[in-house]
């Protein structure tokens, strides 16, 4: 089922009871037990933190990670609002040089953010990169900037496309095609939280190609908060037993979610099956009622079922 969904889903996980390939911890809430239960891990810079390039890299040379994402400036980090394209691209730089010093020999993502609605400008920063600016000899006359420009999305080799969750699924969905067109498909792209609404697993199910790898923290957190989602990954409540080992119980509903989004992406699952609910069906006569379309008929009259919107008493 895994090897069906062709985008690497990685579940944001401190619960070390369930295996699964693709996990994903925060720098400073490192879980060896969730390293050693994955085959791919990824250390992530974290959501309400800018994030330190040099304990990022600790971090993953202690879990053996396979791949970082570079300090980030999120939304929820004071001064994001003043934060630059500009200052995000030597941000990138000093995490490119960090890299190559540091004796972890994984894959670094870049984040990118979008500046004024758009990420091409953060795009157009990073992709021509100028070094002599920084170094403060950009007006030196033997300074010859044609020569000096850095592509720092090359050099890291992959993006980390953030700030989607401030966007509706609409522009969500724009973003990461726009992204994708711009830096093409040889550098890899993942999508931080990019939502699990039944257009945005629509749109990646019809369009693999447009991200590699995405991230999600509902698995684990719905499962904590007492709650599980269904197919339209709305969530409703579901309340957990407690007790010695609970945890494991828990982490049964973790998969449960993590295989089931594998599952709509891939190829496998009906179209018609994204974001539908089955409407309520009910006997005229008494008033029997059930979601499985497979009841056509009333098990106890053999009366056609009609829809409940369509039933009148």
């Amino acid at each position: 089922m895994i090897d069906a969904c062709p985008i690497d889903i990685y579940v944001s996980s401190s619960n070390r009871r369930w295996s699964y390939p693709y996990r994903l911890n925060t720098y400073y809430n490192k879980r060896p037990g969730v390293a050693d239960s994955s085959e791919t891990m990824m250390i992530d810079s974290g959501w309400g933190k800018l994030g330190d390039i040099d304990k990022i890299l600790e971090v993953a040379s202690d879990l053996e990670a396979d791949t970082i994402i570079g300090e980030d400036m999120t939304p929820a980090v004071e001064g994001y609002e003043q934060f630059t394209p500009e200052e995000n691209a030597r941000m990138a730089w000093d995490g490119v040089q960090r890299l190559e010093n540091h004796s972890w020999d994984g894959d670094m993502l870049l984040p990118i953010h979008p500046h004024d609605g758009s990420y091409q400008y953060s795009l157009d920063e990073l992709m021509h990169y100028d070094v002599g600016r920084v170094l403060g000899f950009e007006d030196h006359p033997a300074f010859d900037m044609r020569s000096c420009r850095f592509d720092l999305v090359e050099a890291y080799g992959g993006v980390a496309i953030g700030g989607l969750r401030d966007l509706d699924v609409e522009e969500r969905i724009e973003a990461l095609r726009s992204i994708r067109n711009r830096v093409g498909y040889q550098t890899t792209v993942h999508a931080l939280a990019p939502g699990t609404e039944p257009e945005m697993i629509r749109f990646l199910k019809h369009n693999p190609r447009v991200i590699d790898s995405m991230d999600i923290s509902t698995p684990e957190n719905s499962v904590a908060n007492n709650k599980l989602p269904d197919r339209t990954w709305s969530q409703d409540r579901f309340m957990f037993p407690t007790g010695t080992d609970s945890t494991t119980v828990r982490a049964s509903a973790t998969v449960f979610q993590t295989i089931m989004l594998n599952y709509m992406l891939s190829p496998l699952c009906d179209d018609s099956a994204i974001g539908r609910d089955d409407p309520e069906l009910i006997c005229p006569d008494c008033e029997y009622g059930t979601h499985k379309r497979s009841h056509r008929y009333c098990p106890k009259h053999g009366t056609e079922m009609v829809e409940f919107d369509e039933y009148d008493d």
